[in-house]
């Protein structure tokens, strides 16, 4: 009913150049620097049930074993943490390991919020997959802990505990920001003055660093945000793009090799957002977006999505606005991609919380059971997966038998 096909990229405002990532992002591994203690090996070949005889298929590059199991939930995990992680995270085995697209949850160093939820799932999820996608809402230099974190004016700067190693994991990461923090009022200096506010990098492609990762030479949307006093602004027409930009986010697309050659795999990940959902509860969360009404914004979010799904084999999307759900399913299943779905509602969300957080679809179901989960959905937001049926193992097990 929804089913459209993504148009071509015409216009070069909206598919711009990436200036190259600095080395820091991408720095290469160290030539005999360990990517797990696990032994090499390939990956699950599918078609086990062939005839014998048959030579297997060939199902990608060979990748390392992973330290922790995809399909089992991190070590003393707490009920609340396997709660949030189940709306957090979807999953799918592919050619080159196993990929995550997640939305992460602040970790706030200063109180301790989420700390040891840091360090154990957000550990566990780096160390249970090759390919980690999504909104870290945290800069990658954070995440490995090699970032300060001031506590204040005479105290020493005290970095934030790494969830994942730089030894044994690589990033791509945008250059000029990805994110448009909500203030309504311009932040200040030392001595009070309002300044601009440099746009912060929380969405990325994280791969073990059996493999290797570089951002497409050409991304979607700006090429970067510049530093302002009010970052939501930029969504304004004129600012970021001729005719503004749906989101407070921007997408990244990154390719994704094995270190042996191989055929790339190309990934996107990408915030859409949902203001009006989220200010309900933090009002700075609909800033910028004011002016814009929402289904004009849904339209203009699903011809970007589709552009992703164009460019990309696996796209990860966080933050879709309930109406957009259904027509985000028929658009990937029109395009021969699985499309998975989770309900994510905000912790603060009394009413759905408990009762559909983690709640999962998934478009290999029955058709007619896929119309009823994809078109009655709760009043929530949620995430979405979009994976080939080329690049994943379980289709191509089916299409060998």
């Amino acid at each position: 009913m929804y089913a459209t096909t993504s148009a071509p990229i015409k216009n070069k405002a909206e598919y711009t150049e990436a200036p190259p990532a600095p080395a820091s992002d991408q720095t290469p591994a160290p030539e005999a620097a360990p990517v797990h203690e696990a032994a090499t090996a390939t990956a699950p070949a599918p078609g086990a049930a062939l005839a014998a005889g048959s030579p297997p298929p060939a199902v990608g590059p060979i990748v390392t074993a992973l330290a922790k199991d995809w399909k089992a939930q991190p070590d003393n995990i707490t009920s609340f943490a396997a709660k949030e992680l189940s709306k957090r995270i979807l999953q799918c085995e592919t050619t080159h390991g196993i990929v995550a697209s997640v939305h992460l949850e602040k970790v706030d160093v200063r109180s301790g919020l989420n700390a040891e939820v840091g360090r154990t799932v957000y550990r566990w999820l780096f160390d249970a997959h090759h390919i980690v996608m999504g909104d870290m809402n945290c800069t990658w230099g954070s995440m490995i802990g090699g970032a300060p974190v001031d506590y204040g004016r005479g105290v020493n700067a005290v970095p934030m505990e790494a969830w994942v190693k730089p030894e044994t994991h690589a990033a791509a990461v945008r250059i000029g920001g990805t994110y448009l923090p909500g203030f309504r009022e311009p932040q200040t200096d030392t001595w009070g003055k309002p300044r601009a506010c440099t746009a912060p990098t929380f969405d990325m492609v994280v791969v073990n660093r059996c493999l290797t990762v570089k951002l497409l030479p050409k991304q979607l949307g700006p090429t970067k945000i510049p530093a302002a006093k009010l970052p939501r602004e930029l969504m304004l027409p004129g600012k970021l793009m001729t005719d503004g930009w749906p989101s407070d986010h921007l997408p990244v697309i990154a390719t994704v090799e094995a270190m042996r050659g191989s055929t790339a795999l190309t990934v996107g990940t990408w915030n859409v957002a949902d203001p009006w959902y989220f200010s309900k509860w933090w009002p700075d969360a609909g800033f910028g977006f004011e002016d814009k009404a929402e289904e004009p914004r849904l339209d203009i979010v699903q011809g970007h999505v589709g552009k992703l799904l164009d460019l990309c084999d696996v796209v990860g999307l966080q933050e879709v606005p309930m109406p957009l759900v259904d027509r985000l399913v028929q658009l990937g299943m029109s395009c021969c991609f699985e499309v998975q779905w989770v309900a994510a509602p905000s912790q603060l969300d009394e009413k759905w919380h408990d009762k559909v957080a983690g709640k999962q679809g998934r478009s290999s179901s029955d058709a007619d059971l896929i119309a009823t989960q994809s078109r009655q959905l709760p009043p929530v937001t949620h995430d979405m997966m979009f994976a080939k049926h080329k690049v994943l193992v379980a289709h191509l097990a089916v299409d060998v038998q």
